[in-house]
């Protein structure tokens, strides 16, 4: 199998994993594919065989089950992987795994850069933007450690308890964030993304509008702000 063309690492770059698993390679690593923000590898082990995988302290590593089956041992304890599961390293974190069955064991290794690293990376942290939301109207079934955000339109902010599929697919950002809630109201702390996405630098009560859904999430009218500015604008030329 040949090496990933580094010279070439920015062109979009066709890999075929089943190759290696055809080959009869010795267990090892063999890689796939490489660009600066991700490297893909196949990991191999003999059966009954053990793996010892630290992930770089500046990038996550997703491990996918190919051929075998194993146990892996992290920080948290042991769980049995099988075929086609996966696990997904934070980095700085040292995985062990022993295979289970009488074939190899093969991961594919997909290594995500650090987004740190990456120009115009906003991390996600509370802004101290919040929007009011009466707990009625998003608490139905309970509220969790944190809620969700979605950038649903230019003018639209989506809140609500889960990261719905609906709502997934519809919004052009998705970020989880926290809150504090004070008798019948929930206060929700924008992340600094979001808050960076609508330019919004403040929200009062009369900058927008809550507009029910479920009572599990709401949607965020910033119609009454966008046209506060506007006026104000127009005032000023």
């Amino acid at each position: 199998m040949a090496a990933p063309d580094i010279g070439s690492r920015d062109e979009v770059q066709i890999f075929d994993a089943g190759e290696v698993l055809r080959s009869g390679e010795i267990p090892g690593r063999v890689g796939m594919a490489i660009s600066p923000n991700c490297e893909i590898v196949v990991l191999r082990t003999p059966p009954k065989g053990e793996l010892q995988h630290q992930v770089a302290p500046d990038a996550d590593d997703i491990l996918l089950v190919v051929k075998g089956e194993c146990v892996v041992r992290l920080p948290s304890g042991e769980q049995i992987l099988k075929l086609n599961q996966g696990v997904l390293v934070p980095a700085g974190v040292e995985l062990g795994a022993t295979s289970l069955s009488d074939e190899e064991l093969v991961f594919l290794s997909m290594r995500t850069g650090a987004p740190e690293g990456r120009p115009g990376y906003v991390p996600n942290v509370p802004s101290g933007v919040k929007v009011r939301v009466p707990a009625a109207e998003i608490a139905a079934k309970g509220l969790g450690k944190h809620l969700y955000v979605f950038a649903m339109n230019q003018r639209t902010i989506g809140i609500g308890i889960n990261a719905t599929e609906e709502w997934n697919l519809g919004s052009l950002l998705r970020m989880n964030c926290v809150y504090d809630r004070s008798g019948d109201d929930v206060f929700v702390n924008l992340p600094e993304r979001m808050v960076r996405w609508y330019q919004v630098r403040d929200l009062a009560d009369g900058d927008y509008r809550i507009i029910p859904d479920d009572g599990t999430r709401v949607r965020v009218d910033l119609t009454p702000l966008i046209q506060r500015e506007a006026s104000v604008s127009a005032a000023t030329t």
